[in-house]
C-alpha cells in the first residue's frame, strides 16, 4: 500500500488530481503505490501534520458486528498548539466526498462524519494520538478517507490519511475472532442482577417552536435509580399522533434512536445524553416521546415528552400565544440534587480513609467488593495500575475504578487522614474532612493517581470559602449563586478536566469541606437559603425555550470597572459579562486585582453594606440581562 507520508507534488486541474512523488514505505508498509491525494483549503498555515504510524497494521481485519479502535499517531510539525478539547480541538472527518456519513462510525465519534478528538493537547514538535474507533457492517473490502482539522478553524496540512479494512463474514474461520464470543447488549442485560428504574433530572428544552427542517440541540439527563448498573444507553423516540413523522438527525443510529451512549452509569449517578433534532417539513403541532433504553432495555420512569410546533411563520405563533419560560417551584429542572467531582489530591503513594459516621461500602467500577466499617482505618495504595484497599485482616485488590460509598448517608464525613491542607491564615487547621464519596482512579487526562471527592451539590457549596464568615449576608447569597453556577457549568461542560469537574483551589473556587462549614455557620446559611439558585441568560434569544444556565466568574477587586469576557479571554462575547463600572472601587482608587470579569468581591461588598443592594440586585448589577432560577 501507499505510505502515507509520501513526498508528493500536486497539480489540480478541474475536477482531476495530477499526482507525481517518491512514495516512501512505512514501518511494516511493504506495497508502494500512487493514489490521488485531495487537496484541501489550508485557512492557518500554523497547523501542519506528518504521519507517524498507526496501532493496527492495514488491512485491519473485523468480523461483521465486531469493534476495533485503531489510534493514528500524527506528529504535530506546525507552530502551534492542537488542542483535545474546547475550541479548535483536532479531529478528523471523512473525505471523498467530504462529510460523507461512514459506515465505520463507532461510538465514541463525535458526528456520523467526525472521528473522536486528539487524546491530549499535543504541543509543537510533539506526536498526537487519534482513536478511531470502527464498527464492522456488511462483509467486503473498503478504504476510508479521512482528513485532520483543527474543528471550525481549519484543515492541516498533510492531515490526509486513509485505513484499508477487510469485513469477513461472522462464521468465518479466517483471521478475526469469532463473533460469537460477543454477546450482545441484550445477552449481557440478561446476566446482570438487579433492576432497571430511572428518573428524568433535566432536559434542556420543555418545549420547542420552529421552523420546519431546523435543526434544534437537546441535551436530557436521567438519573439510575434501580440496582443494576447501565453500561449503554440511548433515546428512543416516537411522535404521539403522527408515528411515520421522525425528528431523528445525521447522527442518529437510526430514524427513532439517537446515538447510543457506552458509559458505565452507577446506581445514584446521571446518565446525559446530549442530540440533535431535525424538524419536519410539515408544519404542525407535535408532541415527542423520548424513552431511554439501557442495556437493551427499557428504563421504566425514564421518559420525557417535549411539545413542538413547526411552523414557517414564528412571529404570528408568538402573537397569538406567546410562550414564556417562568420556571416556579413545581417546574424545577432537576428533580433531584446533581453531584459533583472535585479532584482533591494529585498522585499519592497512599491514602488512609477513616469515617465516624457510616460504614462505605467498596466498589470495583460498578461491582460492590465490600465495605469499610466506621471508626476503621482503611489504607489504600496502588502499584501498576492496580489498587489495593486493606484494613484490619481484611485486602481487596482492584483494577477498576474504585469507589467509596456511604451506605445511608450520602452527606456522611470522612476523613483523609494522611492529607495535609492549610491556609495562610489558619495554618492549625487541616482541612482534610469532607463529604459524600471517595474516588480512586487514574487520570483520564494525565494517567496520575487521583482521590476524588463526589460529593452532593449544597454539600460542595458549604464548603467553599471564598470569603469570610462575618462578611454581609446578602452579598454571601449573591457569591454562593454565583460559584454554584460556576461549578455547575463546568459540570455541565466537562470541558476542563477529564476525571472530575473542578479543583478545590482558586484556580476554580477554593473548597474547603467540612471543616469550612464548621469554622463559618453563616456561609452554610446562605447555602441553605439560595438552594438550587443558579444565574442563567437566555443565550438562543427565544424566550419559548428556557435559558441556559451560564459561567459565572468572580474576583477580588477593579480598577473601577470590570472587564468584558473577549476583552480578557479573547473569543465570542457572552453578553451577560460586559463591562460596568465597580461604584466603590471607584471611588476608593483601588486597582485591579484579579482578572476582572464578573462580579468584584470588594465592590458588591459595599454595594450590600453601603447601597442596601440586595443578593438579586447584586448578581443582576454585575451579570448584565441574566435571570436567577432555582434549578433543583
Amino acid at each position: 500500500m501507499i505510505s502515507k507520508n509520501s513526498f508528493l507534488f500536486r497539480i489540480f486541474l478541474g475536477f482531476t488530481f495530477v499526482t507525481v512523488g517518491i512514495f516512501l514505505s512505512v514501518g511494516s508498509f511493504n506495497s508502494v503505490q500512487a493514489a490521488n491525494v485531495p487537496v484541501m483549503t489550508i485557512r492557518d498555515e500554523a497547523y501542519s501534520a506528518r504521519y507517524v504510524g498507526q496501532s493496527l497494521p492495514d488491512p485491519i481485519v473485523l468480523t461483521e458486528g465486531e469493534t476495533k479502535t485503531v489510534v493514528l499517531k500524527f506528529k504535530n510539525t506546525g507552530s502551534t498548539t492542537w488542542n483535545a478539547g474546547g475550541t479548535r480541538y483536532v479531529s478528523a472527518f471523512t473525505i471523498e466526498p467530504k462529510y460523507r456519513t461512514s459506515e465505520f462510525r463507532g461510538a465514541s465519534w463525535k458526528g456520523k462524519d467526525q472521528t473522536a478528538s486528539i487524546v491530549k493537547a499535543v504541543q509543537p514538535g510533539e506526536t498526537a494520538e487519534l482513536p478511531v474507533e470502527l464498527r464492522a457492517g456488511k462483509p467486503g473490502v473498503y478504504k476510508e478517507q479521512f482528513y485532520l482539522a483543527a474543528y471550525n478553524h481549519t484543515w492541516i496540512h498533510g492531515g490526509y490519511f486513509y485505513l484499508d479494512i477487510k469485513v469477513v463474514p461472522a462464521t468465518s474461520s479466517g483471521n478475526a475472532p469469532s463473533a460469537a464470543i460477543t454477546p450482545t447488549a441484550s445477552e449481557n442485560a440478561l446476566k446482570k442482577t438487579g433492576t432497571y428504574l430511572g428518573e428524568r433530572a433535566i432536559v434542556s428544552k420543555k418545549e420547542i417552536v420552529a421552523r420546519p427542517g431546523e435543526k434544534v440541540k437537546v441535551r436530557a439527563h436521567f438519573r439510575n435509580i434501580g440496582t443494576a448498573a447501565w453500561s449503554s444507553f440511548f433515546l428512543r423516540a416516537t411522535t404521539v399522533g403522527n408515528e411515520t413523522i421522525s425528528f431523528s438527525d445525521g447522527d442518529w443510529t437510526d430514524s427513532q434512536s439517537t446515538k447510543k451512549v457506552i458509559k458505565n452509569i452507577a446506581p445514584k449517578f446521571l446518565a446525559e445524553n446530549t442530540f440533535f433534532l431535525t424538524m419536519p417539513t410539515e408544519e404542525g403541532h407535535y408532541v415527542l416521546k423520548l424513552q431511554l433504553e439501557a442495556d437493551g432495555i427499557s428504563v421504566a420512569g425514564a421518559m420525557v415528552e417535549i411539545p413542538i410546533t413547526v411552523s414557517q411563520n414564528l412571529e404570528s405563533i408568538s402573537k397569538k400565544k406567546p410562550v414564556v419560560f417562568q420556571p416556579n417551584e413545581t417546574e424545577l429542572r432537576l428533580s433531584t440534587e446533581p453531584t459533583i467531582k472535585i479532584g482533591l489530591w494529585e498522585a499519592p503513594k497512599t491514602v488512609e480513609f477513616w469515617t465516624p459516621e457510616d460504614d462505605y461500602i467498596i466498589f470495583d467500577d460498578e461491582t460492590e467488593v465490600g465495605r469499610i466499617p466506621k471508626n476503621i482505618t482503611a489504607t489504600i495504595s496502588h502499584t501498576n495500575g492496580v489498587i489495593v484497599v486493606s484494613y484490619a485482616e481484611k485486602k481487596f485488590t482492584l483494577q477498576g475504578i474504585v469507589r467509596l460509598v456511604p451506605s445511608s448517608n450520602p452527606s456522611a464525613v470522612f476523613e483523609l487522614k494522611n492529607f495535609s491542607r492549610t491556609v495562610s491564615w489558619k495554618k492549625n487547621t487541616n482541612y482534610n474532612k469532607y463529604r459524600g464519596n471517595v474516588i480512586l482512579q487514574f487520570g483520564k487526562k494525565d494517567k496520575q493517581f487521583w482521590v476524588i471527592n463526589e460529593t452532593l451539590f449544597e454539600d460542595y457549596v458549604a464548603g467553599i470559602a471564598e470569603t469570610g464568615n462575618d462578611t454581609h449576608p446578602e452579598y454571601q447569597k449573591a457569591l454562593l449563586i454565583a460559584a454554584r453556577t460556576y461549578a455547575y457549568y463546568l459540570k455541565s461542560c466537562a470541558c476542563k478536566y477529564g476525571s472530575f469537574d473542578v479543583v478545590p483551589s482558586t484556580a476554580d473556587q477554593l473548597f474547603l469541606g467540612y471543616n469550612a462549614e464548621i469554622a463559618m455557620p453563616n456561609i452554610r446559611k446562605a447555602a441553605n437559603d439560595t438552594r438550587g439558585m443558579m444565574i442563567t441568560y437566555d443565550t438562543d434569544n427565544n424566550p419559548s425555550t428556557p435559558s441556559e444556565i451560564v459561567i459565572t466568574p468572580y474576583f477580588s477587586n477593579t480598577d473601577g470597572r470590570t472587564r468584558s469576557w473577549s476583552e480578557v479571554w479573547g473569543g465570542k462575547d457572552k453578553p451577560w459579562l460586559v463591562s460596568v463600572e465597580a461604584t466603590y472601587d471607584k471611588r476608593d482608587g483601588k486597582k485591579l486585582w484579579g482578572h476582572g470579569v464578573g462580579m468584584s468581591n470588594r465592590d458588591a461588598i459595599i454595594r450590600a453594606v453601603e447601597g442596601k443592594a440586595t443578593w438579586e440586585e447584586i448578581l443582576k448589577y454585575y451579570y448584565t440581562g441574566v435571570g436567577i432560577e432555582r434549578v433543583y
